[in-house]
């Protein structure tokens, strides 16, 4: 499995691919089996994608950007530690999250819309913290795009 090809359509117009296919092979190639990861672990990348992909987000190598896809989590809480000994929380909550429902119609940073594919680490790891509330639809029409 390519770890950068389900985030490629966020480079484009078609941005509701990249959040299908991010839902669907995490349901398709991972479980809670012994045999539950897809081919080899490699030091944990594979089940750092998992992790990333399940959170809605996925680090570009090279960048300081983080492709947006379609979370699985309800809702999760993130612990970053900074540098300089601090620390802040990134918070991802997903409203209408279901198994059909893999489409983000839209999706507020800290209570404002919006509208890209991408966003910066800086804002992730801003020190007062973080929220990004996705809101999912069966639909394949989303606001990021």
């Amino acid at each position: 499995m390519d770890h950068f090809s389900v985030w490629l359509f966020n480079f484009g117009s078609q941005c509701t691919r990249s959040q299908y296919w991010s839902r669907a092979l995490t349901h398709q190639h991972f479980s809670n089996t012994p045999h539950g990861v897809p081919g080899n672990e490699d030091y944990g990348a594979m089940s750092s994608w998992l992790l990333f992909t399940s959170l809605g987000l996925f680090p570009q190598a090279g960048t300081t950007h983080f492709m947006l896809g379609s979370p699985r989590v309800q809702d999760a809480s993130v612990r970053l530690n900074h540098l300089d000994g601090t620390s802040s929380v990134l918070q991802i909550v997903t409203l209408n999250n279901s198994a059909e429902n893999v489409y983000v119609s839209s999706l507020r940073v800290n209570g404002q819309e919006y509208r890209s594919t991408v966003i910066e680490r800086a804002v992730l790891a801003a020190p007062e913290g973080c929220v990004l509330e996705f809101t999912m639809s069966a639909e394949p029409e989303s606001t990021l795009c």
